[in-house]
């Protein structure tokens, strides 16, 4: 349903641009986003309906695959004193 509160995410063939629909009480918003350079990890099933996360979400707009198990790794830092 596109007047549902979900967020609906389009991919092309070339898989450098995406297309966000979100259904805001009386209108719709369209995101748009487009790579210079790479391609997005869009998941393989591309027939399926795929329902992610926000975080998977973010990744996916990073450019990373949704089937890793963290982003990025952790941070540590060290304080001098």
């Amino acid at each position: 349903d596109p007047f549902s509160a979900s967020l609906f995410v389009f991919c092309n063939r070339e898989r450098n641009k995406l297309k966000l629909l979100y259904w805001d009480h009386n209108g719709f918003w369209l995101f748009y986003r487009r790579l210079e350079r790479g391609t997005f990890q869009w998941p393989s099933d591309a027939e399926q309906t795929v329902a992610v996360s926000s975080r998977e979400l973010r990744w996916l707009l990073d450019g990373l695959a949704l089937t890793q198990r963290q982003a990025h790794p952790a941070v540590v830092v060290d304080t001098v004193v």
